[in-house]
C-alpha cells in the first residue's frame, strides 16, 4: 500500500491468481478502496493505523472466533491437522474445515462479500463511501478477515488444493499490510503479526513447483505453526476467552446479549446487572477484571470525588465525540472530493451517453425504415404466395381429372384390347380356311387341267385311225369347265376349242 498517494499494488497476488486480473486483483482492490480512504487523509497516520484495526464486538461473532483460536491454536495445531483421516477427526481440524472458504478466493471467508469490481463498487464503493464509512469498516473487520484467510490456507492444504491455498496465502498478505503496524496493541485477536508474516515470507521462499510428498511439505512449513496467545490487558480479557459460550449467541443484535457490554468492568465487579436474568450472571458468564480492585476509604470529600469523576468521564466522552466528529468532518471532506470528481466523470458519462442516444436514435429510424420496407415486401409476398396457393390448388384439381381421365382410358384400352384379340382370332380362324379352301381349288384346277388336256389329246388322235366317219352336224361336245363363275364347254368338236360364256 502506497499510503503517500493511496494507491494499492498486489503485484505477487496478481501473478498467481488464475483468471482475467480484473476478477480477482481488482475486485480485491475495490474493497480496500475503503482503506485508501483513510490513507487519503489528513488523518494522522498512527490514528489512522488504528481506525483500521478496529471492529465492532458487540454481536458476539468475534468474540467466538478469539476463544476457539485460543482453544485449538496452540503447539498441538499442525500435528492434528496432518492425523490421518482412519484415525478419526480432531477438534482442532473441524475448527479449520467448518470455514466456508471459496476454492478460487473470489468470497471473504464466512461470508457472501465477492472478489468482483463492480459488485464491490455498489455494496462497497457507493455503500461503504457513502454516509458513515467508519461503521462499515469496523463491521467488516480487517484483523478478523485475516486470521479467517489464514485459517482457508490450512483448510485448502488439508483439501491438497495447492493453487487454491496459494491464493489464500496472498489474501492474507493483502489483509496484513493494512494492519500489520495495530493488530498487536489494539486487536484482542491472539496471532501475532510476526508469526503471520513469518508465514507468509515462508511461501514467497517457495519453488514453483508442485511438491513430490505432500506429508513432507506440510511438515517442513506449509502448515501454520504459530500459536495463539492470550492479551491479559485488553479490553475484551473479561470475555476472552468465554467462560461460557452459552451465555453469549453468536450474531446477537441484543445489545444486552454482548459480552462486552454484559462484562465490561466500567459497569462495576458484576458487569451491566440488565444483562443477568435466566440463570446468566456474572460469576458464571464473565472472567475476573484483569485490573485490581481500587478499595476507597469515603471521606468528607466523597461527594466531590464522585462528581469529579463524572465530570471527568463527561469530559473524556465529550473529546471522543469531538475527536469522531473531526474525523468525521476529514472523511466528509474526502468524500466531497470524491463527489465531486464523481460529479465530472457523471457529466462526462452523461455526454457519452447523449451521443450514443444519438447514433441510436439513427439506428433506430434506419431499423424501423427496414421494417417498414420488410413488412412491405411481406405483405406483397404473402399476396404472392395466396396465388400460388390457388394456383396450386387448380392445377391439383386438374391433376385429379386427369389422373381418373388416365385410369378411365387404361380401362377402356384393356376392354377394346380384349375384343381385339377376338376379331384377330376370328379373321386368322377365316383367313386359314381360306387358305386351305384355295388349296382344294388350286388342286381341283390342277386336275381339271389335266383332264382337258387329256381330252384334247383323244380330240386330235381319234380322225385318224381307220376310216373317219362323217361328223355329224348336230354332233357336239357335252361338257364343260366352270372356275369362279366363268365356265368353258366345247360346242363343236371339229373346231376346238371353243370359248362361250355362260
Amino acid at each position: 500500500l502506497d499510503r503517500q498517494e493511496g494507491v494499492m499494488s498486489f503485484c505477487w497476488h496478481c501473478a498467481w491468481t488464475r483468471g482475467p486480473p480484473g476478477r480477482h486483483c481488482g475486485a480485491t482492490a475495490a474493497i480496500w478502496g475503503l482503506i485508501a480512504v483513510l490513507a487519503a487523509s489528513n488523518i494522522e497516520t498512527a490514528e489512522r493505523d488504528v481506525m483500521t484495526c478496529h471492529c465492532l464486538y458487540g454481536d458476539n461473532k468475534w468474540v467466538h472466533l478469539i476463544s476457539k483460536l485460543l482453544v485449538h491454536m496452540n503447539t498441538n495445531f499442525s500435528a492434528e491437522l496432518t492425523q490421518p483421516g482412519f484415525l478419526g477427526a480432531t477438534p482442532a481440524k473441524d475448527f479449520v474445515m467448518e470455514r466456508s472458504c471459496d476454492p478460487d478466493a473470489y468470497l471473504f471467508p464466512d461470508s457472501n462479500i465477492i472478489f468482483d469490481t463492480d459488485a464491490l463498487d455498489r455494496v462497497g464503493g457507493a455503500g461503504l463511501l457513502q454516509g458513515s464509512p467508519r461503521l462499515e469498516l469496523y463491521g467488516f473487520c480487517i484483523p478478523a478477515n485475516t486470521i479467517l484467510s489464514l485459517l482457508c490456507v490450512q483448510q485448502m492444504l488439508i483439501k491438497r488444493q495447492l493453487k487454491s491455498a496459494l491464493k489464500w496465502v496472498q489474501a492474507t498478505q493483502h489483509l496484513l499490510s493494512f494492519v500489520q503496524t495495530c493488530m498487536d496493541a489494539h486487536t484482542p485477536f491472539p496471532i501475532m503479526v510476526a508469526d503471520i508474516g513469518a508465514y507468509i515470507e515462508w511461501w514467497l521462499r517457495l519453488p514453483g513447483t508442485a511438491p513430490h510428498n505432500w506429508q513432507l511439505f506440510l511438515e517442513r512449513g506449509a502448515l501454520f505453526r504459530g500459536i495463539a496467545r492470550i492479551k491479559a490487558s485488553d479490553p475484551l480479557s473479561t470475555c476472552i476467552p468465554l467462560r461460557d459460550a452459552a451465555c453469549f449467541p453468536k450474531g446477537t443484535v441484543n445489545l444486552y446479549e454482548g459480552c462486552q457490554e454484559c462484562c465490561n468492568p466500567e459497569h462495576g465487579p458484576t458487569g451491566n446487572a440488565q444483562c443477568w436474568v435466566a440463570g446468566f450472571n456474572h460469576e458464571r458468564c464473565c472472567n475476573p477484571s484483569p485490573l485490581p480492585a481500587v478499595a476507597t476509604k469515603p471521606t468528607q470529600c466523597a461527594s466531590a470525588d464522585e462528581l469529579n469523576q463524572k465530570l471527568t468521564k463527561s469530559l473524556k466522552a465529550e473529546e471522543d465525540r469531538a475527536n469522531e466528529a473531526i474525523r468525521s468532518v476529514t472523511l466528509l471532506k474526502f468524500d466531497l472530493g470524491e463527489a465531486e470528481k464523481s460529479l465530472g466523470a457523471a457529466k462526462r458519462r452523461v455526454e457519452v451517453l447523449e451521443y450514443d442516444a444519438n447514433i441510436t436514435a439513427q439506428k433506430l429510424t434506419e431499423l424501423e425504415a427496414n421494417i417498414a420496407n420488410l413488412t412491405t415486401a411481406l405483405e406483397a409476398e404473402g399476396r404472392r404466395s395466396k396465388q400460388c396457393r390457388t394456383e396450386l390448388a387448380s392445377k391439383s384439381e386438374a391433376l385429379v381429372l386427369e389422373q381418373n381421365r388416365s385410369r378411365l382410358l387404361a380401362t377402356d384400352r384393356q376392354n377394346t384390347g380384349g375384343r381385339c384379340e377376338d376379331q384377330v382370332a376370328d379373321l386368322t380362324t377365316e383367313v386359314s380356311a381360306l387358305r386351305d379352301r384355295w388349296g382344294e381349288m388350286e388342286r381341283h384346277a390342277r386336275d381339271l387341267e389335266l383332264e382337258l388336256e387329256e381330252r384334247q389329246l383323244e380330240a386330235t388322235t381319234l380322225p385318224s385311225a381307220g376310216t373317219p366317219s362323217p361328223p355329224s352336224e348336230t354332233a357336239s361336245c357335252d361338257w364343260r369347265f366352270c372356275l369362279f363363275g366363268w365356265c368353258l364347254q366345247v360346242e363343236d368338236c371339229a373346231n376346238w376349242p371353243a370359248t362361250t360364256a355362260a
